[in-house]
């Protein structure tokens, strides 16, 4: 029995139920989530083990047993690198397991700061090959793929960022307040660049040069795709269209 570990439910967009039940595992290693009937994706985490991911569907009046076995976590470490080659103090990286399925959020994600001579270490990671973003506002991003689990000194160099602008609109009129995040980069899979869309429907991000894939959505409604190529120090523009049953949530009352 691996006590002490965090288990959390956390509902799909599909499921009619709750939003998911979270609890810390006790000495003997059983837990037990009340949860309603609907799709859920289940994650595992204890400190020094690789965090683990499960889907299951719970029907009515429905119980699944689950076993859930961790292995000894692993590690990916390197550097992040300018285009001179110096390390970059206080760089953000993020890993998300490689999957061609872009749509649906990643539920194992890993972050990190860069120390001051750049270097990074991505820590308590389950066996698989993960999608390493790197980023600093002022100097661009750096995008590695498909990186298997205990790897060592990676050297990640930093290059220019480019821009997408976005118009999100739905039957013709502008969606405001609609999200929209990359979530793939020449096909494989990444969070953690998204913006709001104003007023008019209009979105600017800044972006990794690439082929990449954009996502746009109201929050608990609908989605929709789309996809963009852009290079460095160069700004792409696209529209995305939302299906008819787009509607906007309301607005604050003002006060």
């Amino acid at each position: 029995p691996v006590a002490g570990a965090i288990v959390a439910a956390r509902a799909a967009r599909t499921s009619s139920g709750s939003d998911g039940a979270s609890l810390q595992v006790g000495p003997s290693g059983y837990f037990e989530l009340s949860l309603e009937p609907g799709d859920f994706t289940l994650v595992v985490q204890a400190k020094g083990y690789g965090a683990v991911e499960k889907k299951l569907t719970l029907d009515e009046g429905g119980r699944n047993d689950i076993v859930v076995s961790l292995s000894p976590a692993h590690h990916i470490t390197g550097r992040i690198l300018d285009a001179n080659g110096s390390g970059i103090a206080n760089a953000r990286i993020a890993s998300v397991i490689d999957s061609p399925d872009l749509m649906t959020p990643p539920g194992l994600m890993g972050f990190a700061m860069t120390l001051p001579d750049g270097s990074f270490s991505l820590d308590e990671l389950t066996p698989g090959r993960y999608n390493l973003l790197a980023s600093v506002d002022s100097l661009g991003y750096a995008f590695l793929p498909s990186v298997p689990a205990k790897t060592e000194s990676l050297e990640l160099v930093l290059s220019p960022m480019g821009r997408v602008e976005a118009l999100v609109d739905s039957d013709g009129s502008p969606v405001t307040r609609a999200i929209v995040a990359v979530v793939g980069i020449d096909g494989h899979k990444v969070r953690g660049i998204q913006a709001t869309a104003d007023e008019n429907g209009r979105v600017q991000l800044s972006v990794p040069r690439g082929s990449l894939t954009l996502k746009a959505a109201l929050i608990n409604q609908v989605e929709t795709m789309a996809s963009v190529t852009v290079g460095e120090r160069s700004t792409a523009v696209t529209r995305i269209v939302l299906p008819r049953s787009a509607s906007e949530p309301p607005r604050d009352a003002k006060r």
